[in-house]
């Protein structure tokens, strides 16, 4: 069988999620395996050459607290961070960033 460009032949995915109260954690775990994909010049002739890419684990772990302000407005904590083993992958032929973390404060109206 011949591989296809950018499907890994092995991926596996695991999400947790739970809730305690007012705070709601989520983990995600992704492994996605070794792949081929192709790359071309941008100049005349437009030559391609096929590169292999390795494959990666990436877990990600965000939560988030609700706090009741008033009757009708809730604020919301959010925070977390991507790519907790701090692996060095490709996404479509381009370097990924490493620990990628995001976090903040809504309202709820």
């Amino acid at each position: 069988m011949e591989p296809e460009y950018v499907i890994p032949r092995h991926t596996f995915s695991l999400n947790v999620s739970q809730r305690f109260r007012a705070l709601a954690v989520n983990f995600d775990l992704n492994h996605t395996g070794a792949h081929i994909a192709p790359v071309f010049e941008n100049n005349f002739p437009f030559r391609m050459a096929e590169l292999t890419f390795a494959g990666y684990t990436k877990a990600d772990l965000f939560a988030t607290f609700e706090r009741r302000l008033s009757d009708r407005v809730t604020s919301v904590l959010f925070g977390g961070a991507e790519n907790h083993f701090h692996r060095r992958y490709f996404d479509n032929g381009f370097r990924a960033p490493g620990i990628v973390g995001r976090g903040g404060m809504t309202f709820k109206f």
